[in-house]
Formats: structure tokens, C-alpha cells, sequence
């Protein structure tokens, strides 16, 4: 009896797997989750290995339970025999700040029957699209402080976040600009906003109207804009993006120039020998002055030997010199007493009155100057004079005894011209 053998049944690999994966989307410095699903379509002794490959060096990569080769840029899930389904990937990232995409990454979806080794394999690929996004630019504006009636630095700087070149500063506007006040460079837009272009910044100054001092409160935006992208975007409402800051600008009081007020009819005044006359003087501080602001007055050139005397103020008779600091806010009214010395005509010329205005704040100050004259008219005094009764016979001549001299003044600029005798009667000759 005769028995043939027969051959071993052939061992066939196992069916190919599917797959379905679809493109996916990320904004740029966000992440996302590669989706897609596997299937064995095998029986329990096939298990899956399941390779995401293509993903560049600098892209962030988080495996979700995968191993992760950096190098090979490989992600890989393995699976246990009879595991027949796989769905998720891992989660990738962009390099910072980039919105370079992932042309094409490759799935290979990899079936192994553990008890004959064979294997079968299905593949596919998706791209990854970056959106760029605008970075919130950097914007710092600083409190600026000047002086009234000059123009203030304004500090005031910005500069993209996103510093790989795809995006830059497209539009600065300053906002809250009272009327009347402006800046040295950008547009006026109307309603107090002014749009400037980011070179702008570099030495910027704001102007007030004339006297102005007080701070005002201002409003800054700086916008960045991607102008640089490398490639297509899906979404175009995220290509910009907006800082904002407020800032004070403050003008400090500047002294302005007060005012005198000496004078009468002319530039003089006038006083006769041995009188006395009262000077009126009034000095005012500027109308835009700051309540803080205060008057200084001195009038210097008084003869010492004059007599002199003022309600208000100190007088240092031996420089000659009167003067008043006034309390803030304060404008001068008052009258000056000025007395020739006794028995004189010399006038009084070239008194000097300077008026000084002080801010305290800013320790500015503001000077006003006059001058006046006081004419001294000459009074000659009642001179003194003594006559003496004559006796004598008919047909004598008779001596008439008259003597005179000057009366209080006696320093030389009198003099006695002449006598008069009056009452004469008709044949009587002297």
C-alpha cells in the first residue's frame, strides 16, 4: 500500500490595512492633533505598526503615547496582535513664530501575522497648513514733561514681537490730541487722533497753544500686519494685530513777563524844594501766570540823603534800594514817599524799578524794568530884614538904618538882589 504525501498548504500574508486621513490646519505658535484612523481588516494574530513620517526637525512633537525618533522625523505606534483598530497621531507645532507648512506627511500603516511573519502594508499622506498670526507688537510710551510755550519729547517706541522678518509695524495712531495742540510729524485725521508711520517715533514732539501749561492724557496703538508670509493662508482675520498704551504729557509754568505802571502826565514827577511827593506804583503779574507765581519789586537808585518811606517792602537806606516779595498770586498797588533834602533843588534822576516774576515750580523767572525821574523845583525861602526908625531936625538928612540877610537857606543857591522901600512920600529922595 502505497501513501503520498501531500504537500504543506501555502501561507498567504495577511490583508492589507486601510486607512483614512485628511489635510489638517494650524495656526502659526498654536498646535495640532494629526486624526486619522486604521484598520487591520486581520484576525487576531496580526498586529499593526502604524508611521507618521516626513515631520521636519524644528517642528514640536508630542508623541501621544508614540516613539518619537528626532532624526528620522518619525513617529511610530505599535500595536498588539489582535488589536485591530487605531485612530489618533501626535501633536505637532510649529517653529515658533513661522508659518511654514508641511508639504506631505506619510502614513504607513504596517500589518505583521506574529505566527508567520508575513506582512502586508497600506499607505497615505496629508499636508499640515500653517495660518500665519500677527504677534501683539511691543509698544511702551513713557510720561513726557516740558516747559510751557516749548515743544515736548515724546517717548514713545514699538517694534514687532515676530522678529523673522514676516512682519512689521504698518500704522501707529495717537489719539486724544485736544485742539490746538500738535505733533511734529504724521497726519492730522481730525476729531484729535494722528496717524504715524513707526520712523515717525524717533524724535516726535507735541506743541500746546501759547501759555499753556497742565497735562493732558494721550492714547497710543501700534498695529503689526504679517507682510511676509511664505505661502498661502486659510484664514485672513488674524493678520493683524494691536498694542495700546496711554501716556501723560505735562507742561510745567514758565514765567511771563509782568508788568509796571509808573507814570503821570509825562516821565517825570515833580516836587517843590523842601516837599514831599507820593510816587504811585503798580506792578501785575502776567494774566497766564500760574496762581504759584510771585512778584519781586525793588526800585534802586534813591539818594540816601533823600527821606523815603513806603506802607509795604524794605528800605535799605544805605544801598538805597526798596523792595517787596510779594505772596503768590499777589499784584503790587502802593505808593512811594519821596523828600528832597532840606533846602534842595538837586533832582532825583534814573530811579530803576525792576518787577520779577518767579514760578516756583519750575524756578523760571520773568523781568520787567522802568525808570523815572523826580524834579526838585527850586523855592527860594522869606529872607529876614530889619529897618530901624530915623530921627532928626527939619533940614537934616537922616540916616536910614535897613539890613537883610537869607533866611533858612543858607547853603548858597539864594542870594539877596535887592531891597524895596515903598510908602515914599512926594519930595522925599533917598
Amino acid at each position: 500500500m502505497f501513501i503520498e504525501e501531500q504537500p504543506a498548504p501555502a501561507n498567504n500574508p495577511p490583508p492589507a490595512p486601510s486607512l483614512e486621513t485628511g489635510d489638517q490646519q494650524v495656526y502659526e505658535d498654536g498646535s495640532v492633533t494629526l486624526g486619522m484612523f486604521a484598520q487591520s481588516n486581520a484576525g487576531a494574530t496580526v498586529a499593526m505598526t502604524i508611521t507618521f513620517s516626513g515631520i521636519p526637525a524644528d517642528w514640536g512633537v508630542n508623541p501621544n503615547g508614540g516613539v518619537y525618533y528626532s532624526v528620522a522625523g518619525t513617529v511610530t505606534y505599535t500595536l498588539g496582535a489582535g488589536e485591530t483598530t487605531f485612530s489618533g497621531g501626535p501633536t505637532l507645532s510649529p517653529p515658533a513664530n513661522s508659518d511654514i507648512d508641511i508639504p506631505v506627511v506619510t502614513i504607513t500603516v504596517l500589518n505583521t501575522d506574529t505566527a508567520t511573519g508575513l506582512t502586508s502594508t497600506g499607505t497615505g499622506s496629508f499636508s499640515v497648513t500653517t495660518d500665519a498670526v500677527a504677534d501683539v507688537p511691543n509698544l511702551n510710551a513713557n510720561d513726557a514733561t516740558g516747559l510751557e510755550d516749548s515743544p515736548v519729547d515724546l517717548d514713545i517706541s514699538t517694534s514687532v514681537n515676530d522678529a523673522d522678518g514676516s512682519e512689521a509695524i504698518t500704522t501707529v495712531f495717537i489719539t486724544g490730541v485736544p485742539g490746538g495742540f500738535s505733533l511734529s510729524a504724521g497726519t492730522d485725521l481730525g476729531g484729535g487722533t494722528w496717524q504715524l508711520a513707526q520712523g515717525d517715533l524717533a524724535g516726535l514732539q507735541i506743541s500746546a497753544p501759547a501759555d499753556y501749561f497742565g497735562t493732558i492724557t494721550l492714547g497710543v496703538s501700534s498695529t503689526a500686519e504679517e507682510t511676509n508670509k511664505t505661502d498661502t493662508d486659510f484664514d485672513l482675520t488674524n493678520d493683524t494685530a494691536t498694542a495700546t498704551d496711554t501716556f501723560n504729557v505735562t507742561w510745567k509754568p514758565v514765567a511771563d513777563t509782568p508788568e509796571i505802571c509808573v507814570r503821570q502826565e509825562g516821565d517825570d514827577f515833580y516836587v517843590k524844594e523842601d516837599g514831599s511827593i507820593d510816587v504811585p506804583l503798580v506792578t501785575t503779574l502776567n494774566a497766564v501766570d500760574s496762581p504759584d507765581a510771585f512778584l519781586t519789586v525793588t526800585v534802586t537808585g534813591i539818594d540816601p540823603s533823600w527821606g523815603f518811606s513806603a506802607p509795604i517792602g524794605t528800605y535799605d537806606s544805605g544801598t538805597g534800594t526798596w523792595s517787596v516779595t510779594l505772596p503768590a498770586g499777589t499784584n503790587l498797588s502802593t505808593l512811594l514817599t519821596f523828600t528832597p533834602p532840606a533846602q534842595s533843588d538837586i533832582d532825583l534822576n534814573d530811579l530803576i524799578i525792576t518787577a520779577v516774576a518767579t514760578e516756583p515750580e519750575t524756578g523760571t523767572t520773568a523781568t520787567a524794568t522802568d525808570s523815572f525821574n523826580i524834579i526838585v523845583d527850586a523855592v527860594a525861602d522869606v529872607p529876614n530884614i530889619d529897618a530901624n526908625n530915623s530921627f532928626g531936625d527939619e533940614g537934616d538928612v537922616l540916616n536910614v538904618n535897613i539890613s537883610g540877610s537869607l533866611g533858612a537857606d543858607t547853603d548858597g543857591s539864594e542870594t539877596i538882589t535887592g531891597y524895596q522901600v515903598s510908602g515914599v512920600q512926594d519930595g522925599f529922595t533917598f
